[in-house]
């Protein structure tokens, strides 16, 4: 289990993990501020695929949704969210980052080393 912790500052913490190629990890996301997040676990593409998604919902007056993806989830203030992941795919260049408007932008993202 990797702890990642999220909140007001627009961060997440740790800014890096590490893991080994076919692992499978439970992120336990836990958001201690007072606006929901996400968390998205993809590589850049990926990344800008769930950002122009959540762009697009916040546009429909749809903020603040919650999902559930196989590689995100929603976390609402005050909550703990748990992510189960397997490494076992293309590993290069992961992300973990939240895409409500501006988050991510503003350095709420994390990278993921993934160990052969």
């Amino acid at each position: 289990t990797v702890d990642v912790r999220t909140g007001s500052e627009l961060a997440c913490d740790p800014g890096e993990v590490t893991v080994t190629r076919g692992e499978t990890v439970t992120f336990s996301i836990s958001n201690t501020g007072d606006l929901p997040h996400d968390f998205v676990i993809g590589d850049e593409g990926a990344q800008d695929e769930h950002g122009r998604e959540m762009s697009e919902m916040a546009a429909e007056g749809m903020a603040g949704e919650e999902h559930r993806d196989a590689n995100a989830v929603t976390v609402p203030a005050g909550e703990t969210v748990e992510l189960t992941w397997t490494f076992d795919g293309a590993t290069d260049g992961l992300r973990y980052g939240c895409h409500v408007p501006g988050h991510y932008e503003a350095g709420m993202v994390g990278d993921i080393v993934v160990d052969a």
